[in-house]
C-alpha cells in the first residue's frame, strides 16, 4: 500500500509537467483520476475557471409596467366611482346608489389589488432572472396604486354602509 503523500508529483504549487501535475494523488482536476492534462483550458475551462462557451450576453431587466399601469387604472376608476356616488344626485336609499358604490368597490378593491399582486409576483421573479434594473417611477406607481386603491375600497365601504343603513 503506498502513501498517496509520498508518490512522485504530489508536491504543492508546482507547475504544469512538473511534479505538481497531481495534487495529493487526485490527479489534476482534483477530483480523481487524470485528465491527461494540467492545462485548465484543454480540460474546458478558462483562465478564470468559468466555462470556455460562452453562455451569451446577459440581459437587463425592470419591472413589468402592464400590470402596474392596470393596477393604477383600476384604482383610479373605483376612486372616481366613489366620488361619483358621493357627490353625485344619487341618495342613499336608492338602489343604484348601493351599486354604484359596489362596482367602485370592485374596481378600487379587487381588481386593483389583484393586478397590483400580479405585478408583484412578476416583478420578484425578473428580479431573480438576471440583472435587475430598478425603476423609481414604478414604486412611485406603486405606492399611489396602494393608497387610491385604499381610499377607494374605504370611501365605497363607507357608502355602501351608508345604504345598508338606510334599508
Amino acid at each position: 500500500m503506498s502513501d498517496p503523500f509520498s508518490q512522485q508529483g504530489s508536491s504543492f504549487g508546482s507547475g504544469a509537467g512538473s511534479a505538481g501535475s497531481e495534487s495529493f494523488g487526485f490527479g489534476a482536476s482534483g477530483f480523481g483520476g487524470t485528465s491527461g492534462t494540467a492545462d485548465p483550458a484543454a480540460a474546458g475551462f478558462g483562465a478564470t475557471g468559468a466555462s470556455a462557451s460562452p453562455a451569451g450576453p446577459m440581459k437587463t431587466m425592470h419591472g413589468p409596467w402592464a400590470p402596474l399601469i392596470v393596477a393604477l387604472a383600476c384604482a383610479i376608476v373605483g376612486v372616481l366611482l366613489a366620488a361619483f356616488v358621493f357627490f353625485g344626485p344619487l341618495t342613499a336609499t336608492q338602489g343604484g346608489y348601493a351599486a354604484w358604490a359596489f362596482v367602485g368597490w370592485l374596481f378600487a378593491g379587487v381588481f386593483a389589488f389583484v393586478a397590483w399582486g400580479v405585478y408583484t409576483n412578476l416583478d420578484k421573479k425578473r428580479r431573480t432572472e438576471g440583472i435587475y434594473i430598478g425603476n423609481y417611477s414604478q414604486v412611485i406607481m406603486g405606492r399611489i396604486t396602494i393608497i387610491l386603491g385604499l381610499v377607494g375600497v374605504i370611501t365605497t365601504a363607507l357608502e355602501f354602509a351608508l345604504w345598508f343603513s338606510k334599508l
